[in-house]
C-alpha cells in the first residue's frame, strides 16, 4: 500500500512514517522537497539503526500523493484548507483520505479553539466529497481542563 503523509515532516508525520514504512511505501509530503526528503532520510536512518528495511521517500504534497492508496493529512488545522485545494486535482478517487485534524491552538498550553461558524469539521466534505471513494476521520472530542 502506498501511504502519502501531507505535511508529514512534523513530529505527527514522522511518527506515522516510523510506524507504517517497515510494511508499507510511504510518502512523506511538504511543501518544500528538500524538507520532505530530510524527513524520509532522517526517518530512514532511525529504522535503518534498528535493523528494519523500509520504503521511504520525500516529495512535495502535489507528488506525494501521485498513485497514493492513503492521503493522511498530518499537519496543523490551518494549512488542511489551503493543501486540500491544491491537492484535489491530482488526487486518485479511488484513495482515502484519512484525517486526524482538529482545531487545536499552542498558546503556552493547548486549547480547543472551533471557528466560529463550525468549519472545523466539514472542510474535508466540502474539497473531497465528489473525489474520493472513501472518507475517514478520527473522533474529535473537546478537552476541558
Amino acid at each position: 500500500m502506498r501511504i502519502a503523509l501531507l505535511g508529514g515532516t512534523g513530529n505527527k508525520g514522522k511518527g506515522l512514517a516510523l510506524r507504517w514504512a517497515p510494511k508499507h511505501d510511504v510518502i512523506i509530503g511538504s511543501r518544500s522537497a528538500e524538507k520532505a526528503e530530510e524527513a524520509a532520510a532522517f526517518c530512514e536512518e532511525l529504522l535503518s539503526e534498528e535493523g528494519t528495511t523500509c520504503t521511504l521517500s520525500g516529495e512535495e504534497n502535489v507528488e506525494a500523493i501521485a498513485d497514493c492508496d492513503v492521503a493522511v493529512f498530518a499537519l496543523q488545522y490551518q494549512h488542511a484548507m489551503p493543501t486540500a485545494v491544491t491537492i484535489k486535482g491530482n488526487l486518485d478517487p479511488s484513495a482515502i483520505v484519512v484525517s486526524p485534524i482538529v482545531p487545536i491552538a499552542k498558546n503556552g498550553f493547548c486549547a480547543m479553539n472551533p471557528p466560529r461558524n463550525r468549519e472545523a469539521p466539514h472542510w474535508r466534505y466540502k474539497v473531497f466529497f465528489q473525489t474520493t471513494r472513501s472518507y475517514r476521520r478520527f473522533t474529535q472530542h473537546q478537552l476541558r481542563v
